[in-house]
């Protein structure tokens, strides 16, 4: 049966209501997704009407507060389920993405996996993000061009800021060798740059973006446009596997490496089982 979803979207602490929040429903059944979006009326309520059972996952957002999430499942013998989100205030932060040279970077995706923040920069390089205050985060840039950046920002409270990004000549190419090479299936791979994690959110955006894919097919992968810096990769054989590896808890890096500018070929070891 086909179900209404239906919710109120208010200010955490308070209970009062936020009209306009962005909510977006997703739905995993039967091997594929759907993907629906609504706004909240002025009481801050929404719904979503003849919706099928599957793992739903469900993000609001609005200005001047952090987006929040939340999953469930809903069986087939499920009714119509009712929800209440609660939205933290949020510390205003303008981005100003800029190339080596001093140039505004339009359109390239500015991520914050943790907060479900994925946007794109304006014509003037610019994009406004709603953060924790007080808290160190990590935003990610993936141009069109290529290269990339991670920059830290700590908003200190919820008055604006504006914060620079530069985004380092993209002077690099790594050929990751897979040894032996022999019938290795396809490879997925997680990265830490200069000690910083690249999750898999970032990952996706190199392919929305650079037709990048971090991953070994027949028996070799090259990434393209990188800047210099210090790259660990690990394998994974499932995305359950990246955060515990990329936070430290799993085993040791296959390859690391300083990449220099041009062309850096790297191998990396399998064991046969």
């Amino acid at each position: 049966p086909r179900r209404r979803i239906t919710g109120t979207v208010e200010r955490a602490g308070s209970a009062s209501a936020v009209p306009n929040a962005t909510v977006s429903l997703s739905v995993h059944a039967n091997g594929g997704t759907t993907a629906l979006r609504t706004t909240t009326d002025d009481g801050g309520k929404f719904s979503f009407d003849s919706i099928v059972e599957g793992e739903h996952s469900i993000v609001a957002s609005a200005d001047g507060y952090q987006s929040a999430r939340t999953s469930y499942i809903v069986a087939e013998e499920d009714a119509d389920r009712d929800l209440t989100i609660q939205l933290e205030p949020a510390a205003p932060v303008t981005l100003e993405v800029v190339d080596s040279r001093g140039v505004p970077v339009s359109g390239a995706a500015v991520l914050e996996p943790t907060a479900n923040i994925d946007v794109e920069t304006g014509v003037d390089g610019r994009v406004v993000l709603s953060l924790a205050p007080r808290q160190r985060t990590l935003i990610y840039v993936v141009p069109r061009e290529g290269s990339f950046a991670i920059a830290h920002v700590q908003p200190s409270s919820t008055d604006p800021i504006v914060t620079r990004i530069v985004v380092p000549p993209g002077s690099a190419t790594i050929t990751l060798i897979a040894e032996p090479a022999t019938q290795l299936p396809t490879v997925n791979l997680v990265a830490r740059y200069n000690g910083d994690p690249i999750p898999p959110p970032v990952i996706d955006a190199f392919y929305r973006m650079q037709r990048t894919f971090f991953r070994i097919s027949n028996g070799a992968g090259t990434l393209r446009s990188l800047p210099v810096g210090f790259y660990e990769f690990w394998p994974i054989f499932s995305l359950q596997d990246a955060p515990s590896t990329l936070a430290g808890l799993g085993p040791p890096p296959a390859v690391r490496v300083a990449v220099q500018p041009g062309e850096n070929r790297v191998e990396m070891r399998f064991e046969r089982k």
